[in-house]
């Protein structure tokens, strides 16, 4: 049974102009185990981990990064971004005087379940 479900509007842009990535900002998760962390980015379905809170972020936003600069490289960026649910803004239009896109995230929908113990 689902007891809740809610939706949120992620934050975060990624700026891009001509074939680079200008700006990027995105909301990330951290989970704390045992022994380390976890980091995941939702909008770009990414994760990576550290020993610490912060050499999660900082090892998520290389892999970001890095995930970002092969997709310009390979001419796939508004294809695999579309494809994850992100849309450019309609009010900053791609022309040909600017190269530049802004993309916006996708809408994260979260669902809290409960699950009956077996008797």
């Amino acid at each position: 049974a689902t007891l809740g479900l809610r939706g949120c509007d992620m934050k975060g842009e990624i700026v891009i102009r001509g074939r680079k990535v200008r700006r990027f900002s995105v909301q990330v998760n951290i989970y704390a185990t045992k022994q380390s962390f976890a980091a995941d980015c939702p909008a770009l379905r990414l994760a990576s981990h550290g020993k610490t809170e912060r050499a999660a972020r900082r090892a998520l936003s290389s892999v970001i990064e890095v995930f970002l600069e092969e997709c310009l490289e390979m001419g796939t960026i508004d294809r695999v971004l579309a494809d994850r649910g992100w849309r450019k803004r309609p009010d900053r239009p791609t022309t040909i005087q600017t190269t530049e896109a802004h993309w916006i995230p996708p809408k994260v929908l979260s669902r809290q379940i409960s699950i009956p113990a077996a008797a």
